[in-house]
């Protein structure tokens, strides 16, 4: 009595392949199955695969899992015991592309997970250097893919600083800034000549 099925919402494997080891360690759910280990924040709600096993083709099969603060570890059908250990993730930020007067796209690039689900990434964006999630901001979700959002609402001829980012149970993650300046549709210049502005 009492129990409810939980929702499966992230979770693509083939029907066929079975899933072994549920664990909950430091606030999160896992399971592993040969196409990789699967993570949870939300009580089971929604799933992230946190470790993608390209050895899966190569008849790698993990059975057992456990893990701690520090590592992940996998224990194999028949190709002994895996270990990777538990960090941070990291992330690039893509290069602006298709400026405009007052829009631009840019995104983020996942190097590597860390071991550990996302609660969100995205792009941040400023007029000053250093933008940080207290500007502005844009969310692009909580999977592990690179993504490509759209920046809008900049104003013409100004220059801009942009940074990806991704929160993880391992803290906020900021990948490189990159810049770039809009196109000045009014063809307008303006400058400051001993206090008088000019245009």
């Amino acid at each position: 009595d009492g129990w409810n099925k939980a929702n499966g919402s992230g979770i693509q494997v083939p029907n066929f392949i079975d899933c072994h080891a549920l664990r909950f360690i430091q606030g999160l759910w896992y399971f592993v199955s040969p196409t990789g280990v699967f993570a949870s924040i939300n009580n089971c709600v929604s799933w992230q695969r946190v470790w993608n096993n390209e050895g899966y083709v190569k008849g790698l099969h993990p059975r057992s899992f456990v893990a701690n603060g520090n590592a992940l570890f996998l224990g194999t059908e028949d190709a002994g015991l895996w270990r990777t250990l538990i960090s941070a993730p990291t992330i690039t930020t893509k290069g602006a592309t298709e400026i405009t007067g007052n829009s631009a796209k840019s995104g983020g690039t996942i190097i590597s997970t860390g071991g550990l689900p996302f609660a969100g990434k995205g792009i941040c964006w400023d007029t000053e250097t250093g933008p940080t999630t207290g500007n502005n901001v844009l969310f692009a979700g909580n999977s592990w893919e690179s993504y490509t959002a759209v920046i809008s609402s900049l104003s013409p001829a100004t220059q801009y600083f942009v940074r990806a980012f991704v929160q993880s149970p391992k803290g906020l993650v900021y990948g490189d800034e990159i810049t770039f300046t809009t196109e000045n549709t009014t063809g307008i210049v303006a400058g400051n000549c001993y206090g008088t502005k000019l245009y």
